[in-house]
């Protein structure tokens, strides 16, 4: 399995610096397991466009883990995203779609993403099919916050933006055992 750092402080520094703007990664899927990215699980809040960002992950099970998000300000819903991890042939697959309030789709068909970089904090997911988004980076970082870094490609160029957050109502993220 291709390492992308180590968890010890110089790493934490490294990927905190990284994380304004993360190179392109590229490269083929790599072997993996769900428990690997099991520090995703959780239930996670932040801001991101002016609005609330809620994102919930629950625990590995089955070889998957399921996903939520909303974006929502001023009492209003304006997006929603139902997500995926699935282990597969000893890879990971990440799979969403985006919703409106009313659930009326988005896209014609989810959005699929392989694992193509892993650390103990840290997942990069490429897509092999479409460049909007071309790569979705999770990270844990050092302080606790769940960083999701979106990033898409036009023309050889690598744009992206973060979405920073914090677990909700400060609880620590789920153990991805079951037992939170």
């Amino acid at each position: 399995m291709r390492q992308i750092g180590s968890a010890g402080p110089a790493a934490w520094a490294l990927a905190a610096a990284a994380l304004a703007g993360v190179p392109a990664v590229g490269g083929e899927p790599v072997a993996a397991t769900i428990e690997q990215v099991a520090w995703i699980a959780g239930a996670w809040g932040g801001e991101a466009f002016g609005s609330r960002a809620e994102e919930y992950w629950t625990p590995p099970a089955g070889g998957v883990m399921l996903g939520g998000f909303r974006l929502h300000s001023e009492g209003r819903t304006s997006l929603i995203e139902f997500l995926s991890i699935r282990e597969h042939d000893g890879r990971l697959e990440l799979r969403f779609r985006h919703y409106s309030a009313e659930l009326e789709a988005r896209e014609a068909s989810p959005l699929y993403f392989e694992l193509v970089a892993l650390d103990a904090h840290r997942a990069v997911f490429e897509s092999p099919v479409q460049e909007r988004p071309k790569r979705m980076i999770y990270t844990l970082t050092e302080t606790g916050e769940l960083v999701v870094r979106v990033e898409n490609e036009r023309d050889g160029e690598v744009e992206g933006f973060d979405v920073r957050m914090a677990p909700i109502g400060g609880q620590p993220p789920g153990r991805g055992d079951g037992r939170d």
